[in-house]
């Protein structure tokens, strides 16, 4: 259903480098003299819900979580991001206060790149302001079909696509069969629009029909071409 995964996953890795580079070398140190840098520690929210954007935040070091509280205050996560991919954009270019949360799941660096200053390097800068709405609209495929996976992908269906994204986003340890990611059942949960309980007995069913094996957090992808067909057929 994630049609433009691959293409998704490749504009997140080169966002910095095909959205700056087009800068000149003036223009960019401009950007970098105005970036301010933060440590965000594990479990902290980078951003909240109802805040006002104050620039463009890089995620330099670490992965977090943009999620969103629904009914009864149940999280749902619509997006997870890694080192050198930007985060609460949308806000900002919408001149909105942010819509979304986000957390971080692990240490993290963040590197926030000034509203004002950015804005006037979009207004000199014809060739940034189309990367930037190439990454917005690449993204927003993206999203697009994942909400349409969540809403008609039974919950097989759905947990096979998350370990496959969270593979595709993170990537594997040196063994090449274990998530580099590590998550809790509960974000896992969050991420695959079920409950906790849901995401237990379904992972619980994956590991007796030895599609993975899991050890404590970590998540170990035995049959990544079976979690494939499960995830395309829902």
């Amino acid at each position: 259903m994630i049609s433009d995964l691959s293409e998704y996953i490749f504009n997140s890795n080169s966002s910095v480098s095909s959205v700056f580079n087009v800068l000149s070398p003036e223009q960019q140190s401009i950007l970098e003299q105005s970036c301010l840098e933060r440590k965000i520690k594990k479990g902290q929210l980078i951003f909240k819900e109802g805040e006002k954007p104050i620039g463009l935040i890089y995620l330099y070091e670490g992965s977090a979580k943009v999620f969103i509280k629904g009914y009864s205050n149940r999280e749902q996560i619509v997006r997870l991001v890694k080192p050198h991919m930007f985060v609460g954009y949308k806000a900002l270019f919408a001149e909105k206060n942010h819509t979304t949360s986000a957390e971080a799941i692990e240490n993290c660096v963040i590197r926030i790149y000034p509203k004002k200053t950015l804005f006037s390097l979009i207004d000199e800068n014809s060739r940034f302001s189309k990367e930037i709405i190439k990454s917005l609209a690449i993204e927003l495929g993206f999203n697009f079909n994942r909400i349409i996976s969540l809403t008609q992908k039974h919950i097989r269906g759905r947990l096979a696509e998350t370990l496959l994204l969270v593979k595709d986003i993170y990537g594997f340890e040196e063994d090449g069969i274990t998530l580099r990611a590590k998550f809790t059942r509960e974000n896992i949960a969050h991420f695959s629009n079920m409950t906790t309980s849901n995401a237990i007995r379904t992972m619980k069913k994956f590991t007796d029909e030895k599609l993975i094996s899991t050890t404590g957090r970590k998540i170990t992808l035995l049959k990544v071409k079976e979690l494939e067909k499960i995830s395309k057929t829902g």
